[in-house]
């Protein structure tokens, strides 16, 4: 359970638990001075010489209430400190589990119910453990504590006090099970407003250009009447509990009343301990209300926790542990398909790439070009069969350090938001100044560079929205050279190019000295490769060298780019 904290925090656990016991201290110390002053009070009515004995009493009132202050004041402090860190613990485990997810996986994830896990469900949880566990801990020492010191002065008041808080509670907890229901439909109705939100964000474009902001509108505020209906229900619950805590204290307090005056008739209870008993009941109160909110905080935390459970326990990729060394780490290695499926995309795929070999991979759209290369980089793994690379299966390779050797340049791997040079580095953080210029020399990034006024720390946003595709493409393709990686994929490094960037694409695939693997869809580009291979409906048709695949019938279907610049 999510909810548990985690070994590391037992230490936060004691503090708070110190600080229940502190405050139940201070309020004793508070309500011993009230008795002792009242009883003072008293004797001394009438009396030539009075407030003799005050000082005393006074000072330890002001010691006490001082002291009650301060760790109330510290107990907030420390229960944020608690959930903040049991959070920010949980958030990297969610990153984990999204970064070691198969790509498709969590390619079919909604921006919605991503922002859900690590906003919504993450604040839900917090709450529970700063404001529901902190609290129970705190208030509960405190309560448990008030009724024992009861119950050394009057058992009959220490019973009935804790017969009326246990009938509160039972009320409380009944209502629980209502107040899930409503936390979970209101989580729901959040969900989607966020999903449609974030869908929004990124085609509000399609929405202004077919002209359907109305529509759109209208939806959004079917979504939003939605959510207000349902918190609004939620809410009606809350405040039942809310209601059945104030009853408790009331109870608690007639009790008091009732019982204390029949004690004191019967002569087991003095006038000033029923003062102090009523004094600490008033600090007791915000204590008692504090518990009556714990099945709040619960209930929406269990919700939420439901949802990060079930995110968690996704099936993960396999890791890997292997790496690749010696020579082949510099020159690249032999890649080899035996066989390899992949659901209905890739039909028992066999071949090999030597070492520092160009291989061109074509054909119509929907053939399986892209996933071919996405299982290199291991984006995807095989249904069935293997990929190898110097012998070793790619299964068995740490994924960290598989994807130091591969570097990959596709339309789906955009820039970042951040500075340019931010984003050149980003494969390889640790290239020097001579590796990151050498790039931007080869990529004819230099002039462009100057003309900014910031450079290479000019601000992108996000996918590089503020570059033309152009900019994009050199700029995607230059991140993926730092370093001059063994093995470069390219994903149609040729789309949408303007004639000097194919040229710019053209030479550096033909002077590349590791393994490049290309998916291209033109007859120029292919024909840089040493060999091709020509997929439909996931099979390998035809393959050979360029030039006897580039002449046959499949290569001059008319959805081909014959070197034409698009």
């Amino acid at each position: 359970m999510l909810l548990l904290l985690a070994t590391d925090q037992r230490r936060h656990i004691l503090l708070l638990t110190a600080v229940g016991i502190g405050q139940m201290t201070s309020a004793i110390a508070v309500m011993s001075g009230i008795r002792t002053l009242f009883e003072q009070l008293i004797a001394s009515a009438g009396s030539a010489v009075t407030g003799t004995a005050q000082p005393p009493a006074l000072l330890l009132i002001t010691a006490g209430f001082l002291t009650l202050a301060w760790l109330r004041a510290y107990e907030r402090s420390a229960a944020e400190r608690l959930g903040q860190n049991h959070i920010a613990s949980l958030r990297l485990r969610l990153f984990d589990q999204l970064c070691r997810m198969p790509a498709d996986k969590a390619g079919k994830l909604s921006r919605g119910s991503l922002l859900m896990r690590f906003t919504g469900d993450l604040n839900a949880v917090r709450t529970w453990v700063s404001l529901g566990i902190a609290r129970l801990l705190v208030s509960g020492v405190f309560t448990v504590t008030t009724l024992l010191w009861l119950a050394s002065i009057s058992p009959a008041i220490a019973a009935t006090t804790a017969l009326s808080t246990a009938a509160g509670f039972a009320a409380a907890w009944y209502l629980g099970g209502k107040l899930r229901l409503r936390a979970r439909e209101a989580r729901s109705r959040r969900s989607v407003l966020i999903s449609n939100i974030a869908e929004k964000s990124t085609t509000l474009s399609v929405v202004q250009v077919f002209a359907q902001q109305q529509r759109e509108k209208q939806r959004l505020k079917r979504q939003s009447d939605a959510l207000v209906n349902a918190m609004i229900g939620r809410a009606d619950v809350i405040g039942q509990l809310r209601g059945v805590s104030e009853i408790t204290i009331g109870l608690v307090m007639l009790s008091l009343l009732y019982l204390g005056s029949y004690e004191i008739d019967q002569g087991r209870l003095e006038t000033t301990q029923l003062a102090a008993i009523m004094g600490l009941l008033i600090l007791l109160a915000p204590s008692l209300r504090s518990l009556g909110r714990i099945n709040e905080y619960w209930h929406a935390a269990r919700v939420s926790n439901e949802k990060i459970e079930a995110f968690l326990q996704r099936k993960e990729q396999p890791q890997g542990r292997g790496g690749l060394s010696g020579p082949l780490r510099r020159k690249g290695a032999v890649i080899t398909f035996e066989k390899v499926k992949l659901h209905n995309r890739l039909n028992e795929i066999s071949g090999t790439v030597a070492a520092g070999e160009k291989l061109a991979v074509t054909g119509p759209n929907g053939a399986g070009k892209s996933s071919l290369i996405q299982l290199i980089v291991r984006l995807l793994d095989p249904s069935s069969g293997r990929i190898t690379i110097a012998g070793r299966p790619m299964a068995k390779l740490g994924l960290r350090q598989l994807r130091r050797q591969v570097s990959i340049a596709a339309p789906g791997l955009p820039l970042l938001r951040g500075s340019i040079r931010r984003n050149l580095l980003y494969r390889n953080s640790r290239a020097d100044e001579a590796e990151l210029q050498r790039v931007i020399e080869l990529c004819q990034l230099g002039s462009w560079l100057a003309s900014l006024p910031k450079g290479l720390d000019t601000q992108l946003t996000e996918n590089g929205g503020n570059l033309s595709q152009g900019e994009q493409q050199r700029l995607m393709l230059a991140r993926a050279l730092v370093g001059s990686p063994p093995i470069l994929l390219l994903d149609e490094p040729e789309l949408n190019a303007d004639p000097k960037t194919r040229h710019l694409f053209q030479r550096i695939i033909g002077d590349y000295l590791g393994t490049v693997i290309l998916v291209t869809h033109d007859a120029q580009f292919a024909s840089l490769a040493d060999q091709v291979w020509y997929l439909e409906q996931g099979s390998i048709v035809e393959r050979g060298a360029a030039d006897f695949v580039l002449n046959s019938s499949f290569f001059s279907a008319p959805f081909f780019n014959q070197g034409r610049a698009a």
